[in-house]
């Protein structure tokens, strides 16, 4: 007797549950690497926007000839610094509208952040006595920006620094 060509329902079935823990395996493994991927830019967002401020935060510090705002011993959320070009005189550092701006003399405001991050955090706090250096210790928080509130993008870090004025006035 000649045995019909094609497969079993046995056979079907069984290609068909195989197939389909396959392409399960496959969609879980390529959804992770995705949201790896969604997580890991986020990481690098706020590490480098937060590395970026600080850095340019403490350079005009730096070369700043005094610091007016905060005083002496005090915190504020908004750093002035006197600095030795009138052109950049005073130069302002806050927070506007979850983003850090820097404002030289009369100029526009400049954002010194990515549209990709906010900024909950930022406080100064001045270190100086009367008749001494000033010395600025910053504290800014850079969060990812995560409209949809999707936990793959939640991510923030905090940054700590600080800097003393080098110039005499």
């Amino acid at each position: 007797m000649k045995r019909a060509s094609g497969f079993t329902l046995v056979e079907f079935l069984l290609y068909i549950a195989i197939s389909s823990i396959l392409i399960l395996v496959s969609t879980t493994l390529i959804t992770n690497m995705l949201s790896g991927k969604s997580k890991l830019e986020a990481v690098f967002e706020v590490s480098q926007n937060g590395r970026d401020a600080m850095e340019r935060m403490r350079l005009a510090i730096r070369n700043a000839n005094s610091v007016s705002l905060p005083a002496d011993g005090t915190t504020s959320t908004i750093l002035v610094l006197q600095m030795p070009f009138t052109s950049a005189s005073p130069t302002i550092f806050m927070v506007q509208n979850n983003v850090i701006v820097m404002k030289e003399g009369s100029s526009a405001s400049a954002t010194l952040m990515a549209n990709d991050v906010t900024v909950p955090l930022l406080t100064f706090h001045n270190f100086g006595a009367a008749n001494t250096q000033d010395n600025i210790r910053i504290n800014v928080t850079v969060s990812s920006t995560n409209p949809n509130n999707d936990t793959d993008y939640a991510f923030g870090q905090s940054f700590y620094g600080s800097s003393a004025v080098r110039r005499k006035p």
